[in-house]
């Protein structure tokens, strides 16, 4: 049986100097153990911030697809490390680089619910869109970061994108628009919000 690589097993929150020692021996930060995941990747998912910040400073790729969910910013967001998301972003990460939903402002409003800090979701959304992000491109099947915010019931997301330009009347691919998204119990609120932007715009656009 294949033994995974030494630097796996000294990943975890316990054992940062193990993980500093093997680093400082020569250990790659970039390869992929037997679980297809770099250690980046894997001290993301697991929140480890720490360890996030001794594999970057030893070499560790920012932009290298961890494993299949995408960039490290990208796996940062697909599995609500939201703290460290906003790290990677002060560290240079790319937010313009795409992912499997979109541009990173629909990977975040696609991931709303893997974390409650509201809070740091708008600060994310805010940098996003004031470096460029479009706040309304149409993703796969036509899906905006709009819609992916009223699926997942998150008032504030939807107010700030509504306030950046988001159209509550485009539609995807099947022919729904955010508003037939939030016509569900108790999507009340959001759907208000919704409704209030549909009177500001004269014309539906696809």
């Amino acid at each position: 049986m294949l033994a995974a690589p030494r630097i796996y097993r000294a990943l975890g929150a316990d054992r940062h100097p193990l993980l500093l020692k093997v680093l400082a021996a020569g250990d790659d930060p970039n390869g992929c153990g037997l679980s297809a995941m770099t250690p980046l990747a894997i001290a993301i998912t697991s929140g480890d911030l720490a360890a996030v910040d001794i594999l970057l400073a030893h070499g560790a790729d920012i932009e290298l697809d961890g494993g299949g969910a995408g960039s490290p910013l990208a796996t940062a967001l697909s599995s609500g490390r939201l703290e460290i998301a906003s790290h990677l972003t002060e560290r240079g990460a790319n937010i313009h680089a795409p992912t499997i939903f979109g541009n990173m402002l629909h990977l975040l409003c696609a991931n709303l619910q893997m974390s409650r800090d509201e809070t740091r979701q708008l600060r994310l959304a805010r940098l996003m869109v004031e470096q460029g992000v479009p706040a309304d491109a149409p993703g796969p099947r036509g899906t905006t970061p709009l819609m992916w915010a009223v699926i997942s019931k998150n008032r504030p997301m939807v107010a700030f994108l509504l306030e950046r330009g988001a159209n509550p009347l485009a539609m995807n691919d099947r022919g729904k628009t955010a508003i037939d998204m939030a016509r569900k119990p108790g999507n009340e609120q959001v759907l208000r919000l919704l409704m209030e932007g549909k009177e500001r715009i004269s014309a539906p656009t696809r």
